[in-house]
């Protein structure tokens, strides 16, 4: 893909939308209500104090479509259509929730309180962002890659990019056509780490998986932006090397064919966990402390419990101190081992089918 060859299916630049947003205590100067509007989710638009802000879409939308939002700031209170406030974190896009019988012109309101300023940085409606005509934004995806290799079926793409000169955050497309359930990058120029998003562990980009023990931690090559149904956004400057080429790995949901979820350990309590179809490899992996990443197949061991795990973050061979089944539409844990079912910690996984459990491709032979 071209760079900027998704600029249309990523904004939505029909309107001057910026005019058809209002503040009860007016605008700071240097934050107007054009900043909200730029394609620049760092650009800050705020009220004076903590003032509500109001967008009122001057035309109509589907009902089904999804509402996301960027809040600067701090935790501010959202609504759409009067409906019931929401309290909306500050940083990355972030869905507000409503209830809406028909196509409409939406309303929504945001007010922070306590005094501080109301900020919001964008507005994503049907998943384009709201960007004032007129305006030149960033282009989508902003860097080409070098090489690609995508089977949209199966969810799975290798996409190889230079990052040369740029700087900030860039987009890069994955050719998947849905949103990135799980990305591994890799510098193949030097000796870095594999940086890992999960959906579940870094849902807002921000922040990072490795494969070591350690949980998520505060590095972000991610840019703190989650990625779309057409591109990623990387860190250009993380890998701090020019002549940096990357390779990434990236998973969406398939039924039948692969899940990425998370759980809650249950400790002395079996935990199952529904993939929707029989796994052959399953991957999991504490998030919130120092835990090995597990690794259980069925090839080396095809009976129940699956005792016998390998560590990706290790080079030692197999430990048995592990206990799971794996089943025909998910596995059970039925260990209260820390690695993968300490009462209070949290889990990702990642599963895969042998097969799929269906016809990717939508045919079906005759029965005979």
């Amino acid at each position: 893909m071209n760079v900027g060859s998704l600029n249309s299916s990523a904004y939505n630049q029909t309107q001057t939308w910026s005019n058809s947003l209002t503040s009860s205590t007016g605008f700071r100067g240097s934050e107007p209500a054009t900043n909200a509007f730029d394609g620049n989710t760092s650009s800050i638009c705020s009220s004076v104090g903590s003032g509500t802000i109001t967008f009122t879409s001057p035309v109509t939308f589907s009902a089904d479509s999804t509402i996301r939002v960027v809040i600067h700031g701090g935790d501010t209170t959202v609504s759409v259509n009067g409906g019931s406030n929401q309290t909306i974190s500050a940083g990355s896009l972030q869905t507000v929730n409503f209830t809406n019988p028909t196509a409409a012109t939406f309303t929504i309101t945001f007010v922070r309180g306590g005094g501080a300023d109301t900020g919001i940085r964008a507005i994503e409606i049907g998943g384009k962002l709201l960007v004032n005509s007129g305006v030149t934004p960033p282009n989508v995806p902003s860097i080409a890659p070098a090489g690609v290799s995508v089977g949209t079926k199966q969810g799975f793409s290798i996409v190889k990019a230079t990052l040369g000169t740029a700087s900030g955050n860039v987009t890069i497309p994955h050719g998947l056509g849905k949103t990135p359930d799980f990305i591994i990058a890799k510098s193949l120029t030097n000796t870095y780490n594999w940086d890992i998003y999960h959906k579940d562990a870094t849902p807002g980009g921000e922040n990072r998986l490795i494969f070591t023990t350690s949980g998520v931690d505060s590095q972000d090559p991610w840019g703190s932006v989650a990625p779309t149904s057409s591109v990623f956004t990387f860190s250009a400057g993380f890998y701090n090397d020019a002549s940096d080429s990357v390779i990434y790995y990236s998973w969406a949901d398939v039924p039948g064919l692969q899940k990425f979820g998370s759980y809650s350990g249950g400790g002395t309590t079996n935990v199952f966990v529904n993939t929707g179809m029989a796994p052959k490899f399953i991957m999991i992996k504490c998030t919130n402390t120092a835990k090995d990443w597990l690794m259980f197949d069925t090839t080396r061991y095809p009976n129940n419990p699956q005792e016998y795990v390998l560590k990706a973050n290790s080079s030692s061979g197999r430990d048995s101190t592990y206990n799971i089944d794996i089943l025909s539409n998910g596995f059970i844990l039925r260990s209260d081992n820390s690695h993968m079912n300490a009462s209070g910690n949290t889990y990702i996984y990642m599963a895969w089918a042998e097969a799929p459990a269906f016809n990717l491709y939508g045919g079906q032979s005759n029965a005979r």
